[in-house]
């Protein structure tokens, strides 16, 4: 009975997070959920929860938030930390929502870049790596991808990479399907 109420909750957590999600696409609703009710220290406290799948929509929820311009809440509540913890996730749909999020954070924000720093691109660099280790898993490639896309986008951007991250980058090229990206 405790194991069906908790599985029961983990589902109505991610489910909460997926309608999350959707309402923070929404630029005023994004503003109202983290300014009026105060609502990202709870979206951040579900990055750590126990179930896989409600992490993986948490960070999908964030992800979206910064999509939208939002990239300084990633500094909030302990949400950038929580995020690079997720890639040594156990699953490849919690690590690429991670990647996704980290991407969108990323992107076009030098303080959000700055507070990422070398700890952050080690653990993608890493990531990178383990996901070329599992080679023949169509999730763990897209994975790579992803992690060596976003490597690329932030050297286009002239932030300083560590040679391990450009050694990742060269790996996932090197190991790179002929017809392109993974998805």
């Amino acid at each position: 009975m405790a194991l069906d109420a908790e599985s029961g909750a983990q589902r109505e957590d991610a489910n909460i997070a997926k309608r999350r999600d959707f309402e923070l696409s929404d630029l005023d609703n994004a503003k109202d959920f983290h300014d009026a009710l105060g609502g990202w220290p709870a979206l951040a406290g579900l990055l750590s929860a126990d179930a896989s799948e409600v992490r993986r929509r948490a960070a999908q929820c964030v992800g979206t938030a910064a999509k939208h311009g939002f990239q300084a809440w990633v500094l909030e509540a302990e949400v950038l930390p929580r995020l690079v913890n997720m890639l040594d996730e156990a699953t490849w749909p919690a690590r690429k929502a991670a990647v996704y999020a980290l991407g969108c954070a990323l992107r076009s924000s030098a303080p959000v870049q700055r507070a990422f720093g070398r700890r952050g691109m080690a653990a993608l660099s890493k990531l990178a790596s383990t996901a070329l280790e599992d080679s023949g898993n169509q999730q763990a490639w897209a994975v790579a991808d992803k992690v060596a896309a976003l490597i690329g986008d932030l050297v286009q951007e002239g932030r300083a990479v560590p040679p391990d991250a450009c050694d990742a980058v060269a790996a996932v090229l090197a190991k790179a399907p002929a017809d392109g990206r993974a998805d």
